[in-house]
């Protein structure tokens, strides 16, 4: 059976093809533009925020890390997250690089990668150039309340854009010599593995990468060292390197907490016990109430280990200040206030007890529960079948339209850190940022030119924010339309390029990630930060289409001026 073989087409590198390197006027407009934005983004300072589950979590983690502690002592908060942003600020820091600098700079860093992956197909300068002003100024870099804050979002945009550049740099070097693909490849890697141990809902990244190592397998080879060999090993190279650091994480966790795993959430004991608490029919269906009141009582009914925190329980029903939807925090806290997170072996061993105990009460008939395994996911119900389409289409509208970006003079200027000297040492100490005062009295003695240098600043990349609002969904239109053009030239010619496929890579990835979105908007709460994922990649497609089209316009020309 022969098997069809994808085009490489325009996608692939050429000895005539000018590096970077040897464009001085492109490489000059980057700079200039990084430049440019560095100082209109360095208005933004630290708030100093007292959040157990989100910034604050992450300054403890990174102390610890700092002071040779490894993550610290174990607590319920310890390992709800991954390592690696922890493991970002905590290098920043030795590096002596302020936080939100390294953040800017690696962002800076990933749009140069972008550009560089894009370059060698791309015959005019200009394109290149306004692709880069648009990957750069990115606006929900600087979305309120984003801007200061110790969040992933400022680290993991620029780790989704390097994932997706290092595959399409990948893709158009496989004929390349074996150093610079094994570099992509690499560079792949690394980016992936560190985006999956950033943020939990990596899994939306799977399609695209499984199509892309389709693409590398298929196609065509050209010359006696482009072998099969060498394409396994392009593929296996990436899977190890993720091996390799998860193995690093979780033996680092074994070594200071007994074991070997990386995010306790994700731990069978965990998921047994709050998946099966999940799992129980409530008397009454409520959205956004993945646990409710009368499930955690007949829980507590069916299941000992359970009852032994209804003291805890009660009191924190009169005074819970978390939403429900926010149960999986409540719970563990619970557990916590009750004194079993002593270390990580007692809290697993708790949640195993509970959660052996709710499967039984399950099987033997004394809480009626739903036919599903243990997950974290939260259950489907049928009045959810007709959200599907309304929410899947209003979160690609909010994805393509950038239409969520809010920034204004008023909103910064409002901020402000925490009243806790404790708090604020510990984020001065960590980040090496200036801090948002707690006292609007400091910010009124600014002198008066600062103060309105600070004001232009936002003012200018408010401008910028809105403008984006209104040209990148007129772009991504005509990326649609451009990728349409592909399609149908390759129908035309009976032959799959790359640039169809990778097309299709981007795209996919995007729709990936809002179906993921959509999920947990329709079951759990409304998705917000974890939408800031899909702006990059938008941009990238953009970028992407715009590049392909207007090589395969040119080329056309030039065969119809040959032809002529």
């Amino acid at each position: 059976m022969n098997i069809p073989l994808l085009r490489s087409g325009n996608l692939q590198v050429t000895p005539q093809s000018k590096t970077i390197g040897e464009d001085k006027v492109l490489v000059g407009w980057m700079f200039v533009l990084i430049l440019l934005w560095l100082w209109l983004v360095s208005v933004f300072e630290v708030p100093a925020l007292r959040r157990p589950h989100d910034d604050y979590l992450f300054i403890i983690l990174a102390k610890n890390l700092l002071s040779g502690e490894w993550l610290g002592p174990y607590n319920h908060y310890t390992l709800i997250k991954g390592p690696v942003y922890p493991l970002f600020i905590a290098l920043s820091h030795l590096l002596a690089i302020p936080l939100l600098l390294a953040q800017q700079i690696l962002y800076a860093f990933s749009c140069v990668v972008a550009i560089y992956a894009l370059r060698p197909y791309v015959v005019h300068r200009a394109l290149l150039m306004a692709c880069f002003a648009l990957l750069l100024f990115n606006p929900f870099l600087y979305n309120f309340p984003l801007p200061g804050r110790v969040l992933r979002e400022g680290f993991s945009l620029a780790l989704v854009l390097l994932v997706f550049a290092s595959l399409l740099g990948l893709i158009s070097r496989l004929h390349a010599n074996t150093r610079t693909t094994l570099a992509w490849s690499s560079l792949f890697g690394i980016s992936f593995v560190l985006l999956w141990y950033t943020r939990e809902e990596g899994i939306w990244m799977l399609p695209a990468v499984l199509l892309t190592a389709v693409m590398v397998m298929m196609t065509a080879r050209k010359g006696e060292g482009d072998t099969l060999g060498r394409r396994v090993l392009l593929i296996a190279l990436p899977a190890v390197i993720f091996a390799l650091v998860s193995v690093l994480l979780a033996y680092g966790n074994y070594r200071h907490y007994g074991k070997f795993m990386i995010n306790e959430l994700k731990s069978p004991e965990f998921v047994a016990a709050y998946g099966g608490l999940m799992n129980i029919e409530p008397e009454e269906f409520r959205r956004f109430r993945p646990v409710s009141r009368d499930v955690l009582h007949k829980a507590l009914a069916a299941s000992p280990s359970l009852r032994e925190l209804e003291p805890v329980i009660r009191e924190r029903e009169q005074r819970s200040q978390l939403p429900p939807s926010f149960f999986i925090w409540s719970f563990r806290s619970m557990v916590n206030a009750a004194g079993y997170v002593e270390s990580l072996p007692t809290a697993l061993a708790y949640y195993q007890r509970v959660g052996e105990e709710i499967a039984e009460a399950c099987r033997s008939g004394a809480l009626v529960c739903l036919d599903r395994k243990p997950s974290l996911q939260p259950p489907w119900h049928a009045t959810y079948n007709a959200l599907i389409i309304p929410t899947f289409f209003e979160n690609f509208r909010r994805a393509v339209g950038f239409t969520n970006f809010r920034l204004d003079v008023h909103l910064v200027k409002n901020f402000r850190s925490d009243r806790n000297p404790e708090v604020e040492d510990d984020y001065r100490y960590v980040t090496l940022n200036r801090l948002v005062p707690s006292d609007r009295r400091i910010i009124q003695a600014y002198p008066e030119y600062y103060e309105k240098l600070r004001k232009e600043k936002v003012r200018l990349l408010a401008d910028i924010g809105k403008g984006y609002g209104y040209f990148v969904p007129v772009l991504f239109l005509g990326a649609l339309l451009g990728h349409f053009f592909l399609a149908v030239r390759d129908l035309r010619r009976r032959q799959c390029s790359t640039e169809s496929i990778f097309s299709l890579v981007l795209l996919g990835g995007l729709v990936s990630l809002i179906a993921i979105l959509t999920f947990v908007q329709i079951t759990l709460w409304p998705v917000a930060r974890p939408m800031y994922s899909a702006y990059p990649l938008v941009l990238f497609y953009i970028c992407f289409i715009g590049c392909a089209v207007r090589r395969a316009l040119s080329r056309h020309g030039s065969a119809q001026v040959a032809e002529g």
